[in-house]
């Protein structure tokens, strides 16, 4: 015999398992969801993050610095606001509406 186990926040073809409650990520990978809530004027808190995507505060900020900061090259800013919480946002050029991205992948090296 087989036994099934569930775990809760476990991750199953991009939707989470929470309290046996299904959530759909509307086809959208956890990267995706990730960046939309960093565009955000706002931006979004650890906690936001960690609720969004099911991942511990230690898997979220690991993300931001290793794939959206390292690996992407997005220019992801960290803000202290008055209330103490740290908010991440991706800094958008607001003059002409898109992401300052830096190429990592060249490395300086000429084509």
């Amino acid at each position: 015999m087989s036994k099934q186990s569930t775990l809760k926040g476990s991750v199953s073809n991009r939707s989470v398992v929470d309290d046996g409650a299904r959530v759909k990520t509307a086809g959208k990978g956890k990267t995706e969801l990730i960046i939309k809530a960093l565009e955000r004027k706002r931006g979004a808190s650890i906690l936001e993050l960690s609720e969004l995507t099911g991942w511990q505060p230690h898997s979220v900020r690991g993300f931001i610095s290793g794939v959206l900061r390292g690996k992407r090259g997005l220019p992801v800013v960290r803000e202290v606001g008055k209330s103490g919480v740290s908010r991440y946002r991706i800094e958008i050029e607001r003059e002409l509406g898109a992401i300052k991205r830096t190429d990592k992948s060249t490395n300086g090296a000429a084509s």
